[in-house]
């Protein structure tokens, strides 16, 4: 195994965190998994990763477990654990499967959104009119990140949220940027629109086709398989 495809020793862009709980440990793992530091197939080492981390052995395998619990690890004979790798199929599966839950918190928080946390929504949609004409796209994303958090947590559905969260996770490794096709921004802007004036008006039939349509519309570009 070729230092290249192994994440055992120590690595430079990762200090050793001592004392780190397992939490901390998923955390990390699941954001180098996101953020496509390490990548499906890389061998997931014990040892090394508790030599790199400054822990036992103890959390960093609770940590592996919980990881292959939500599908970003899976283990393999004579190879041990490893970063999960999905055939496209699957991806889109798991992708359509997104869409609908997500239509699914649309249409719920048409139905039971709060009048205030409606207000909260439209001031995070027209925060997007700030980044919008200068073209920034990091702050874009987090914009775009409280809108979608907005609207799963005015469905008022614990467990519909976790599913949503958990998937998002899951299919984050295969997400290309979704901005970088041209126009995307005031695109996505004019799709989230009418989403959130769906959701403000109380139309849960139109909030939940306007989220399909905007997630469809996105997956075309975001993904790394044709939806």
């Amino acid at each position: 195994m070729s230092k290249s495809r192994t994440a055992g020793g120590r690595d430079e862009s990762v200090q050793a965190v001592r004392g780190s709980t397992v939490s901390d440990l998923i955390q990390r793992l699941t954001a180098e998994i996101v953020e496509r530091r390490l990548l499906p197939g890389v061998r997931l080492e014990e040892a090394g990763l508790a030599e790199r981390y400054g822990v036992s052995r103890t959390p960093v395998r609770e940590a592996l477990r919980q990881l292959e619990i939500v599908g970003l690890v899976q283990r393999r004979p004579n190879r041990g654990v490893v970063v999960a790798a999905m055939p496209g199929e699957r991806i889109a599966a798991l992708f359509e499967t997104l869409v609908e839950l997500e239509a699914a918190c649309a249409r719920l928080a048409a139905q039971r959104m709060p009048i205030k946390d409606k207000k909260r929504l439209m001031q995070a949609h027209l925060r997007v009119l700030e980044v919008v004409p200068v073209d920034d796209r990091p702050g874009f994303e987090a914009v775009n990140g409280d809108l979608h958090e907005l609207i799963w947590a005015g469905a008022l559905n614990e467990e519909l949220v976790a599913l949503v969260v958990t998937l998002r996770q899951r299919l984050a490794p295969y997400r290309m940027s979704r901005l970088a096709a041209d126009g995307r921004l005031s695109a996505s802007f004019e799709e989230h629109a009418r989403v959130v004036e769906a959701i403000v008006a109380g139309d849960p039939d139109e909030a939940a086709d306007a989220m399909r349509e905007h997630l469809r519309i996105a997956g075309e570009t975001s993904w790394r398989f044709k939806y």
